[in-house]
């Protein structure tokens, strides 16, 4: 059985939301939602719309789009991939039409749940992660400035947190040479009690692992009050971006068919 919490925050000081999010079939602009599902397979994702560029939130509903409704066939990573592409193909011909949809474009992160098994997909800085015994562990590898400067040891992690390009992403959806999106699977690494995060860097960039690992810990309290929690945590820090947050929770009473 996977509990579900997702919530689409469009923060203190924008205006307008760039951010979607997939609910296996539903692409979702706004608002929380709230279920329980019994089922073996489940697709989710988060696509946050390039921030202060136009139509970045059509791009996202795009992306997603291109994904709604697959979940429930057995997904693999070659038909993932066929369908990101072809996504940034038709962000691309948007791009095309006129100069206001030039620069459109968006990050991706998801996961496909199907029994223990997980196939994480991201392009940008959304990010999924997975918590399991109070330890969380991040599973997508962001593609930004910030992220390589990491990778090579020129910036340590408390650098990169305030670092002035930690916005500026190397690969997204709408990018003519770089939409090469990293596709992983993750064999028998979703186990009951374990919960997953995805989110978009509206959470990330004001709120720091190590506050979302000890909120995520607090088992007591609902998928919804954690999220909430996080939500308030960036509004106290001045709530500048878009925030979206998918929480799924894998409890017992699911047998391998879903029963």
């Amino acid at each position: 059985m996977l509990k579900i919490y997702a919530i689409v925050d469009t923060g203190l000081v924008r205006q307008k939301n760039d951010d979607r999010i997939l609910l296996d079939d539903r692409v979702c602009a706004t608002g929380e939602h709230n279920y329980t599902i019994r089922g073996h397979r489940y697709l989710a994702a988060v696509a946050d719309g390039v921030g202060g560029e136009k139509y970045g939130d059509e791009a996202a509903r795009i992306a997603l789009e291109y994904l709604s409704g697959i979940g429930g066939q057995e997904l693999n990573e070659s038909l993932l991939y066929d369908r990101i592409i072809k996504a940034n193909e038709e962000v691309m011909a948007k791009q095309a039409m006129d100069e206001s949809h030039a620069k459109m474009a968006t990050t991706l992160a998801g996961v496909y749940i199907e029994g223990d098994d997980l196939i994480t997909f991201n392009l940008g800085d959304s990010r999924v992660y997975r918590i399991r015994g109070g330890l969380m562990r991040r599973l997508t590898h962001d593609h930004s400035e910030v992220q390589e400067q990491l990778d090579y040891g020129y910036i340590d992690e408390n650098e990169a947190l305030g670092h002035p390009k930690r916005n500026i992403i190397t690969r997204f959806i709408g990018h003519p040479q770089c939409c090469l999106p990293d596709i992983v699977k993750h064999e028998g690494k979703f186990l009951s009690g374990d919960l997953l995060l995805l989110c978009s860097d509206g959470l990330t960039d004001q709120v720091e692992e190590e506050e979302i690992e000890d909120i995520m810990d607090i088992e007591e309290v609902s998928l919804q009050v954690r999220a909430r929690q996080l939500i308030h945590l960036t509004h106290e820090r001045g709530g500048f971006d878009n925030t979206s947050i998918i929480l799924i929770h894998k409890t017992e009473g699911m047998d391998e068919y879903g029963r």
